[in-house]
């Protein structure tokens, strides 16, 4: 008896733990393996360790747990191992409970190019699409809930179920367009009254 419900509280706990903040991070879904993976220029799939992606969560962009390579090129391209640079398939985002909404953010980068994914973002920012780093580096943004009650006993449900395949093609933040720095904004608006001004005098 005593065994029996010694087995049940663990198990509830490993639940309860699993629930808090949980996600698989794995980007390949089932069997047979469906992969929302991040594709080249031209479309080919990112393959090879020398790629890296790195998930961060929240506005404070934490790290969840260490950068991941890809698999190498072949019929798994495209995904990358979460257990590559001694990481988890499940991992836990402090200060995140069961029940609520995150925001997850994939970054990718050619650790051939950049030494980190700090080097990688500071080069996209920099630059942009036109400075060339948007073919070696690139982030998509995506929401995730994290299962609660019921929903929170099936491991399933803490897969990245959100998270779309996307390009480095272009800076792809949240799957939208790449939205302007605010300075731009300011130039253009400044540029719109100038001529208005000049019409009406």
């Amino acid at each position: 008896m005593n065994k029996v419900l010694f087995s049940i509280i663990g198990t509830l706990a490993a639940v309860s733990a699993f629930a808090q903040g949980s996600v698989n991070v794995n980007n390949r879904f089932g069997s047979p393996a469906v992969i929302r993976g991040v594709s080249l220029p031209g479309g080919a799939l990112v393959a090879g360790a020398e790629w890296q992606a790195l998930i961060t969560y929240g506005a404070a962009n934490t790290e969840l747990g260490s950068a991941m390579n890809f698999r190498p090129a072949g019929t798994l391209a495209g995904a990358w191992v979460p257990t590559s640079n001694g990481g988890a398939n499940d991992r836990i985002m402090s200060g995140v409970a069961a029940g609520s909404t995150v925001s997850l953010t994939v970054n990718v980068w050619d650790s051939s190019r950049f030494a980190s994914w700090g080097d990688a973002s500071a080069a996209l920012k920099a630059g942009g699409v036109s400075s060339g780093a948007a073919s070696a580096a690139g982030s998509s943004t995506f929401s995730y809930s994290v299962p609660a009650g019921d929903a929170a006993l099936n491991p399933g449900n803490f897969n990245m179920a959100n998270f779309q395949a996307f390009s480095l093609t272009a800076l792809n933040v949240g799957g939208g367009p790449v939205i302007p720095e605010p300075t731009t904004i300011a130039l253009g608006a400044l540029g719109a009254a100038a001529l208005l001004w000049r019409r009406r005098n």
